[in-house]
């Protein structure tokens, strides 16, 4: 698809839902602060950039601005989060438009006037735009977290005074538009993520990402809520280029991907970053909250420092409490291993496999045997909202802090070691470490009743829904608690996942008789899958072989039909069917050219 769309408008006030009620209701968010007050913030500067709000709406919403807190180092008392990853993009984007606004105004919190805070905001963004260029997104493939970034990207692009900062939030929004084009299937994005929630992983087309792909590469426009962040990205001027589009349309494709940093490499690369070098341990504190790393060995020392200079901030606060005394060394944050560290967010090598019938997406090798807060691991996608995952559930009782816990369906008590090769998936898991704090079982969403057909066995299942295929054959014997729930009681085991469609298959019975022709066994530490589909041994701690053969679970930024990218590029290109885009980040462009 390459035609240039015409996209819907911001609504005038009194039209359309954007009406007084709505304001003061924005309004009264950002004086309270909200924990989604960014947001509201972001949606009051679009209303006031439009320049035709009343006179007490203009007032209510000049001085809540004038009033709000932008920066991680703004004195506090509040609930809200600046610190994440896209958070840190949503208070920048707010701060460089409100200077930009008030530019000679003084601003409660600090006594600073606008055009100070619109030079702190450029600076932040600028670093962190950069960052996400260099090394991807650490909230991977995040469907909240990136409906956010388009939202802030979207308002840059349309309404940032600074060539520059408009033109580079251009760059990185394609990037994001990449990554849903490339991991998503039928209009959604169901694929493993850093940070997931139980609604988006059951139904990801109910998932505000399911409106950004509608917007960019959808036929139909979605309809525009002013109340609702996300209306900044879908009436924004910002067009996903027609290689993305072609890209986001491909019923084939494999993808490797490398999303992020482990922290300990976050000191040496920002040292050497080639447009923002940085060496202030400020910036590693930055960097490291904004992939969640609050509490990992590598980052315990500055979090503390953090927490002392920073101040209270809700979620913090609680980390700063379970994290007492001050003088936690990185010794006994390994041993102690708490549960804040499972929420950093690392490195992600990440597989996806799709044809216009499934979709297999995996993490591969990420923390096994550790905490997981929410990074989803792994999912399988048929037509039709048919979702398939398995965790390790983690009971909010079990945890002091159920902000950032696992639960029934988000993330893992214990992370499972997972290897995918395209559409087969290996799965390890040791569920005897704490014992006493951990479910001593494992669990798969598997919706009989959304399925055409399924087939359920002592250790085997596998559905069908229109020609997609999904099962999944385990060392240990399968419970069906409900009609999409199934258990397996085992505290070390293994599991092999494997989808397909009628191409190959050409039934489900044919399906099954080729899942089960499959054997799995775990000895030691190592697990064995033989069948049909080759041979696959998995070692905790050891190497992925495939029929004998090493396989790599360290991926390039990206590798998919058409795209190639190397870990930290200087510049990037998509080739589509017919266009070809390439992003610029030295000189800040992006060009779309017609492949002849």
């Amino acid at each position: 698809m390459t035609t240039v769309r015409i996209n819907p408008s911001w609504p005038e006030f009194g039209h359309d839902g954007l009406d007084t009620a709505l304001v003061d209701a924005l309004v009264a968010r950002v004086v309270a602060r909200q924990r989604d007050a960014d947001h509201a913030v972001l949606l009051l500067l679009r209303c006031l950039l439009a320049d035709d709000l009343p006179g007490r709406q203009r007032r209510l919403a000049t001085e809540a601005v004038l009033g709000f807190r932008y920066g991680l180092v703004d004195p506090r008392r509040d609930p809200m989060d600046a610190w994440m990853e896209h958070r840190q993009l949503s208070f920048a984007t707010a701060e460089l438009l409100a200077g930009q606004l008030f530019g000679d105004q003084t601003f409660a919190v600090d006594g600073r006037v606008g055009v100070r805070h619109m030079r702190t905001a450029r600076v932040q963004l600028s670093t962190w735009l950069s960052d996400r260029f260099y090394f991807g997104f650490s909230e991977w493939l995040s469907p909240s977290c990136y409906a956010s970034n388009a939202a802030a990207l979207g308002l840059l692009v349309d309404h940032a005074s600074d060539k520059d900062i408009r033109a580079r939030a251009g760059i990185v929004l394609d990037l994001l538009l990449a990554d849903i084009a490339l991991h998503g299937f039928n209009h959604r994005l169901g694929a493993t993520m850093g940070v997931g929630f139980a609604e988006e992983l059951i139904c990801p087309s109910a998932s505000p990402l399911h409106q950004v792909w509608e917007r960019a590469f959808g036929e139909d426009n979605p309809q525009v809520d002013p109340s609702s962040v996300l209306s900044l990205f879908i009436t924004s001027h910002h067009q996903a280029p027609p290689a993305l589009c072609q890209i986001a349309n491909q019923p084939v494709r494999r993808v490797i991907s490398s999303h992020g940093l482990d922290p300990h490499e976050v000191p040496s690369a920002l040292n050497t970053h080639p447009w923002f070098p940085r060496t202030a341990i400020r910036d590693r504190i930055r960097f490291w909250w904004g992939q969640h790393a609050l509490s990992k060995a590598d980052s315990m020392r500055n979090s503390v420092r953090g927490f002392q200079e920073f101040g209270d901030d809700g979620w913090l606060s609680a980390i700063r409490d379970a994290l007492s005394p001050r003088r936690l060394t990185d010794w006994v944050v390994r041993c102690l291993n708490p549960v804040p560290a499972g929420a950093t967010l690392g490195r992600a090598n990440v597989q996806t496999v799709s044809t216009a019938n499934y979709l297999l997406s995996s993490v591969q090798r990420y923390a096994p045997g550790a905490f997981g807060s929410q990074q989803h691991l792994w999912h399988a996608s048929l037509p039709g909202d048919v979702e398939v995952f398995g965790t390790h559930p983690g009971s909010v009782k079990r945890f002091p802090m159920s902000s950032i816990a696992p639960g029934e369906w988000v993330g893992n008590g214990i992370n499972p070691d997972i290897a995918q090769h395209h559409n087969v998936l290996l799965a390890s898991y040791d569920l005897t470490n704490r014992q006493a704090r951990r479910a001593r079982w494992v669990h798969f969403h598997f919706p009989f009743v959304d399925l055409d057909r399924a087939g359920l066995g002592r250790d085997w299942v596998a559905g069908r829904r229109s020609d997609g295929y999904v099962g999944i054959l385990s060392t240990h014997r399968f419970e069906q608690i409900s009609e999409s729930e199934l258990v397996v009681r085992a505290a070390r085991g293994a599991y092999l996942v494997i989808c397909g469609d009628d191409e190959e298959f050409g039934s489900l019975r044919e399906f099954i008789r080729v899942l089960r022709e499959h054997s799995i066994t775990r000895h030691g530490d190592t697990v064995t899958a033989e069948g049909p589909h080759g041979r696959f041994a998995l070692r905790s701690g050891g190497p992925f072989r495939v029929n004998g053969r090493l396989v790599g679970t360290e991926y390039p930024r990206c590798e998919a039909p058409g795209v190639l990218i190397p870990r930290n590029p200087i510049s990037i290109t998509f080739q589509g069917d017919t266009h070809k885009l390439v992003l610029d980040w030295a000189t800040g462009s992006r060009h779309t050219t017609r492949i002849s």
